[in-house]
């Protein structure tokens, strides 16, 4: 049933993405392999845009969403013969890069196979989705950065889990990421081979599906590997835009702009960043910048209108202050204030023109911890390339000119213009979805230049032999899995460590656990029961901030949430007055908390990497007694 589940999605994604492009009127004159990868992109964007509307009306069950799946899928009568791709030999190298890329897709499936373990998807990638097709609709959750926010891509894995059962839920939501991850190299390599052979696009998409950015990102939930899919849209479109004189390439741009957008706030930077690209097309561009703007509106708008629906800021909560909001249920201007500073902190690694021009080498040479490229960068070689690609454009820069790629290479640098300066904290894989068009880019002026063969040839094998290298790394965990037949909890048990025992002994009480208030955000997935995280900067559903946690107000705050549980840790020393930990444990006092767990926890600085452990917590789960609980006459809420 999994596997069926994840064919019909993909199939519907081929479907509506045929079904636009066709009404686009650019179906014609592409290649199969292209025309398919083409559609899968505009498709993805699609089926995550229409389950918004599904979810947020309530629908969003097994029924509804094989509906539409099956429904989008008619759109295949949409294809019609495709063009011929003409004579493409396959040399020695070609097939030792198939090879490659088999090897790397094998170590993809072992991943697939897995349980999930990235902290990011088990917190809210693949949790929020979860509990979607649990509710069996979309809710509001005042999460900032990681849960309102814009989700098209998480609204594609509750597709793939309402379309199958729900004990296949992990095998659904790994097999769709397997698959999703490799749409953009693929469509990398299609579009490659408008002017690279065989050989050269094939070892092109090798290093963009390899490149530890990806490798970390595209089994995961991460969404970068998958806005990559847009951007290769949107750069589709740019050069589609040099040779068609009507509206339908600025409209394609303005979805896959918008589709960005619906996916990530920086896709906020990239709308602008499209939008100038499209300018350098010339002619027709107010009809063409209008076209544009409505279609990107239409398609990435809805997530921003959810969220000023339920808070009056569209880009929650980063326009609080900006929009002059009073204090609410979600947010107030403390807490602005403190998020605020706290991304400013984090982003003051960029300061001044320098440092924008020379972030991409320190990401690759010598990452700051800032940066998180330590190992989930951008791979080596753009930096190898770009010599022979910098000869390459100067000595063909009238023929490149006249090019599709010019409206291509400004997008790129407006975006990055715009992130250096927008983009908050700087992580380099928030660039990975520029870099399938910028390494396209790359190679094709490389191959301008006299006896660039030999340099460009050595760029790629290097980078593919150690990105395949690090990807072996990366991949051992699942590859012990494999060989010793382990389970999810023995799976688990081994990779988390000590953190997994409470995360056991919460399922299996879970019957009498109603909902548990968390701080570990990468355990969400885990917990069976209903849970509520707990984080100072970006949940504060509860006030946790040093100094300012009193136990009255915490415990009645508690009570409000309708919370039977609270999960928290401290080190060995006393806990400092009006601190979280310090409020718990004179709520325990009071008997208004009881003490039903304790584990002595140790986590992993890194779980692919097993480096040593951190010091030692403890991890102590206390349950509501409000019929024992007795406040002091200051206290600050009733007994009960």
């Amino acid at each position: 049933m999994t596997g069926v589940a994840l064919a019909v999605l993909f199939l519907s994604c081929l479907g509506a993405g045929a079904a636009v492009l066709h009404g686009l009127g650019l179906w014609r004159g592409q290649a199969a392999l292209e025309r398919g990868a083409l559609a899968f992109a505009v498709g993805f964007g699609g089926v995550g845009w229409l389950a918004f509307w599904i979810g947020t009306a309530g629908v969003l069950s097994p029924g509804p969403a094989w509906g539409m799946c099956v429904f989008l899928s008619f759109g295949l009568v949409f294809w019609n013969r495709p063009a011929s791709p003409g004579a493409h030999p396959f040399t020695p190298a070609a097939w030792l890069l198939l090879g490659v890329a088999f090897v790397a897709l094998v170590f993809d499936l072992l991943e697939a196979a897995s349980p999930p373990i990235e902290a990011d998807t088990l917190s809210y990638h693949f949790e929020l989705p979860r509990r979607f097709v649990e509710e069996g609709r979309v809710f509001f959750v005042p999460r900032a950065l990681s849960a309102a926010t814009p989700l098209i891509t998480q609204m594609t894995y509750a597709v793939a889990l309402a379309l199958g059962p729900a004990e296949s839920a992990d095998a659904l939501l790994t097999g769709w990421t397997l698959i999703s991850g490799w749409g953009a190299s693929v469509l990398l390599y299609a579009l490659a081979r408008r002017w690279l052979s065989v050989s050269w696009a094939l070892g092109l998409a090798l290093v963009l599906q390899t490149l530890p950015a990806t490798i970390y990102g595209a089994g995961s939930g991460q969404v970068e590997p998958r806005l990559a899919l847009f951007v290769l849209m949107a750069s589709a479109a740019l050069i589609r835009g040099r040779d068609e004189k009507g509206l339908a390439p600025a409209l394609l741009l303005g979805v896959a702009a918008g589709f960005y957008a619906a996916g990530k706030y920086t896709g906020l930077l990239f709308l602008p960043a499209a939008g100038i690209g499209l300018m350098f097309l010339g002619g027709r561009w107010f009809s063409r910048a209008t076209a544009f703007t409505l279609a990107a509106l239409v398609a990435g708008g809805q997530w921003y209108g959810w969220n000023f629906a339920h808070t009056g800021d569209p880009v929650f909560p980063l326009l609080f202050g900006v929009l002059g909001l009073e204090d609410g249920l979600y947010w107030n201007a403390d807490q602005a204030a403190y998020l605020g500073a706290l991304l400013e902190s984090r982003g003051q690694i960029l300061d001044g023109f320098f440092d924008a021009i020379a972030y991409p080498f320190l990401a690759t040479l010598a990452p700051l911890p800032e940066m998180s490229a330590g190992r989930i960068g951008l791979g080596p070689f753009i930096l190898l390339a770009l010599p022979a690609a910098l000869i390459g454009a100067w000595r063909q820069r009238r023929d490149l000119m006249e090019s599709g790629f010019v409206p291509v290479a400004v997008m790129i640098a407006v975006f990055y213009a715009l992130w250096v300066q927008f983009g908050g904290i700087p992580k380099v894989r928030h660039l990975l979805p520029m870099m399938p068009p910028l390494m396209l880019l790359v190679a094709v002026a490389a191959c301008k230049a006299d006896g660039a063969a030999r340099p460009l040839a050595l760029a790629l094998g290097l980078s593919i032999a150690l990105q395949v290298a690090g990807q072996g790394v990366f991949t051992r965990t699942h590859v012990v899995r494999m060989l010793a037949g382990e389970d999810k909890a023995a799976f688990l048990a081994r990779t988390f460590g000590d953190e997994y025992g409470p995360v056991q002994w919460i399922n299996a009480n879970g019957g009498r656990i109603g909902r548990i208030l968390t701080t570990d955000r990468h355990l969400l997935y885990l917990i069976d029961v209903p849970s509520v995280l707990l984080h100072a900067a970006t949940a504060p559903v509860v006030e946790s901030r040093a100094g300012r946690v009193a136990p009255g107000p915490l415990y009645a705050r508690a009570r409000e949430l309708g919370l039977t549980h609270i999960m928290d840790e401290h080190g060995e020393a006393e806990p400092e007055p009006a601190t979280f930990t310090h409020a718990l444990v004179r709520l325990g006092v009071l008997r208004c908390l009881a003490r039903e767990a304790d584990f002595q926890v140790r986590r992993f600085h890194s779980l692919t990497l097993r480096t040593a452990k951190m010091e030692p917590v403890n991890k102590v789960i206390w349950r509501l007694t409000p019929d024992t609980c007795a406040f002091p006459p200051d206290g600050g809420a009733p007994p009960g």
